[in-house]
């Protein structure tokens, strides 16, 4: 992967993130990276600067959890954008590891991203979606929903919401907390200010991005421990992928769904 994307530490190189001419116009034109490049440099005033134009040390770890959301979001846009080509997030492993992820991704009020921690680490992906992306998680909702009614399931369906994978798996120290693009549970389920408290019956993951595909797989063991159905729609590659539990109440919705999501991709 091309690093396109670079940080400067001093003053007089420049704003802290910067992304220079790609050549490609799709990337150099879009509106979303501009807003988000501009909302990191307003992350380091000349006042967060010594005298010999370094970023000074306490500001740095102050800002470093919304600076590594930005790199996280800005590089995984890169990705979407140019399928892999431009956008290498193993070039800011240091900045990418901050000291408390879960504060982080519990207490975000930002619009504009939805941040998860896999196995400790904080992973940030960017939002909205596409108008695409957006229209086949709305149909992939309805759908789900429309079936429960018909099957007369006591389930609910919820997109974009938390999952504490550390209170359902008792994690000790605490190292996952998921949000998946749609999740399936039995009413009734325990809701806190975090997130879902219980296990899902099944989780929908959509995935638009080779980065956002790696860090999925990462989570199919965690889901494994909880029981959880867990179904991969790849809009990169097109495809379907099914991993089963050992849940066996969900035939008649699990036929159902798996014959929607084939004929969606």
């Amino acid at each position: 992967m091309k690093r396109e994307l670079k940080i400067h530490l001093n003053y007089t190189e420049g704003p802290i993130l910067e992304l220079g001419k790609t050549g490609i116009d799709i990337v150099d034109n879009d509106l979303i990276l501009k807003k988000w490049l501009k909302e990191a440099a307003s992350l380091c005033p000349v006042t967060a600067y010594d005298e010999n134009g370094l970023l000074d040390c306490k500001i740095y770890e102050t800002i470093k959890p919304k600076l590594a959301a930005y790199i996280w979001k800005i590089s995984t846009r890169l990705d979407e954008l140019t399928n892999g080509d431009l956008g290498a997030l193993n070039d800011y492993d240091g900045l990418l590891k901050v000291d408390n992820p879960f504060e982080y991704a519990l207490y975000n009020d930002s619009d504009d991203e939805i941040p998860e921690v896999i196995e400790g680490e904080l992973v940030v992906w960017p939002s909205p979606e596409s108008p695409m992306v957006n229209l086949l998680v709305g149909d992939i909702w309805s759908f789900i929903s429309q079936e429960i009614d018909n099957l007369k399931l006591e389930y609910e369906v919820f997109g974009r919401i938390g999952l504490c994978c550390y209170s359902i798996l008792q994690e000790n120290p605490k190292a996952n907390y998921f949000v998946p693009t749609i999740m399936c549970v039995h009413k009734g389920f325990i809701d806190t200010q975090e997130g879902i408290n219980t296990t899902p019956i099944f989780v929908v993951e959509v995935v638009k991005s080779k980065v956002q595909k790696e860090y999925v797989l990462k989570k199919l063991s965690i889901y494994k421990k909880m029981g959880v159905e867990v179904w991969i729609v790849d809009v990169v590659n097109n495809n379907l992928a099914h991993y089963v539990s050992n849940n066996n109440e969900l035939q008649s919705l699990k036929i159902s769904l798996a014959e929607y999501l084939r004929n969606k991709i």
